[in-house]
């Protein structure tokens, strides 16, 4: 770690909500220390309540669930990307998706926890929320922070099930650490309270999130921030940055180019790609970018999209293990855009459904836990990103909405010039925080 650097940390905020919304439920807001108690559901007192009891791990299942989450968040990284759509920018957050998932498992059973632990590899769920806690934790007193806040807002509408306190939001208090607040999610009070942690969360970046009131129907918002602050470890000169052509999926503009000429990255070329690794102050987290190999003047510039597209999840993980393994290469010219770019995805239900999670969007999904008859209507994602000479400051929101029912080497250039793939990930355990790639850059 660089503690000799005086480098102020520049932000790359990921902030990764889920809001989830169940008909008859609310919330309780992270900084209102006055939030109500939880309704409880009277008819329901003779139900057997299982005591909740948290999980710690050992050092050997420490590593054993690193190992497991990793590959859960980056199969699924894979996967939701090549479903999206390949002739636009595209950035979200898959830890953010799938944090905010594993939280919705909790209070999940049968078949519609099975298929959330399903799509994101997730063996025992005990386990993985600890993992989850522990690797949350590890990021506290870095240079280059990753901070994690979550929060359930309930409608005061929403009668909860006896067994909510102790089987879901005792685990989600341990692992997660939620704040919780219950009122009428529907005013435009609870909308602007909302929007006040979101935007407090992600630094501003997504603000605000809720355009118009909640629906009435809307009983539960279960929101998962992560915030991510870091600068380059080798940061661009400001001098060095040219105006230059980036020749897009679609069109060709005059961009600000960054460049950097004989400093030393990670480079590596595997399965028809090229990458170079850009580290964040500290070394544990970097971006990785990756544009096709060369080509001559007979064959025809390939997409990335094509390019990793046709790859296998092995072999895409071959990628990111031989950047692991991958020494120091001298790049004599390295140029990438300055750019900053926003994405939403409105529903991602018809994806998600696509990937095998199904029964949470009908209306005999298994949410006893947390109240009777609710069900997930929508899953929006919002993202934004800003990459400069300094560093990079990204954030993206999951909302989850819940309703009721009723070889020799020559000589090294990196040219980003043509749409490129980026990824940012810990690279000590590998887990991919955010993904994305620009088609084309807006002048």
């Amino acid at each position: 770690m660089n503690t000799g650097k005086s480098k102020k940390s520049r932000k790359i905020i990921a902030m990764l909500m889920a809001a989830t919304t169940l008909a008859g439920c609310g919330t309780r807001t992270p900084t209102n220390p006055n939030s109500q108690p939880m309704a409880t559901n009277e008819s329901n007192l003779k139900a057997e309540v299982t005591v909740f009891k948290e999980t710690t791990l050992s050092e050997p299942e420490i590593l054993t669930q690193e190992k497991e989450f990793s590959k859960g968040v980056n199969q699924f990284s894979y996967d939701i990307f090549n479903k999206l759509d390949d002739e636009k920018n595209t950035f979200l957050s898959p830890y953010s998706i799938a944090t905010a998932f594993s939280m919705l498992a909790n209070g999940a059973e049968g078949q519609t926890k099975q298929e959330i632990m399903n799509l994101f590899g997730i063996q025992d769920l005990d386990k993985w929320n600890a993992y989850i806690k522990e690797y949350t934790n590890q990021y506290q007193k870095e240079n280059t922070k990753l901070l994690t806040a979550n929060s359930v807002w309930l409608s005061n509408r929403l009668t909860l099930s006896q067994r909510a306190d102790q089987e879901f939001f005792d685990p989600l208090s341990a692992y997660y650490r939620i704040e919780k607040k219950q009122t009428d999610l529907s005013t435009d009070a609870a909308r602007k309270e909302i929007n006040s942690w979101v935007s407090g969360n992600t630094n501003g970046m997504i603000d605000p999130f809720l355009e118009e009131n909640v629906e009435e129907t809307v009983q539960m918002i279960l929101m998962n921030a992560v915030y991510f602050a870091g600068d380059w470890e080798q940061e661009f000169e400001k001098k060095d940055t040219q105006t230059l052509a980036f020749y897009g999926a679609n069109k060709e503009t005059q961009v600000d180019m960054m460049c950097k000429y004989g400093k030393e990255f990670k480079y590596i070329k595997k399965n028809g790609i090229q990458g170079i690794e850009l580290p964040y102050v500290g070394n544990k987290i970097a971006m990785d970018i990756f544009i096709p190999n060369p080509y001559s003047e007979a064959e025809p510039r390939e997409n990335i999209r094509e390019c990793f597209g046709k790859l296998s999840n092995e072999e895409k993980d071959e990628i990111f293990a031989t950047f692991d393994k991958a020494g120091m290469e001298k790049i004599s010219t390295l140029r990438i855009p300055r750019f900053t770019m926003s994405y939403s995805l409105e529903n991602l239900k018809d994806t998600l459904v696509d990937m095998g999670l199904i029964a949470v969007f009908r209306e005999d999904a298994e949410f006893d836990k947390i109240a009777k008859g609710i069900w997930v209507d929508k899953v929006t994602h919002k993202s934004k990103i800003k990459v400069d000479e300094k560093g990079t400051e990204a954030s993206a929101v999951t909302s989850i909405m819940m309703k009721e029912t009723a070889m020799i080497k020559d000589e090294i250039n990196f040219i980003v010039n043509q749409p490129f793939i980026f990824v940012i990930r810990d690279v000590e355990t590998g887990t991919i925080l955010f993904m994305g790639d620009i088609q084309d850059i807006q002048e």
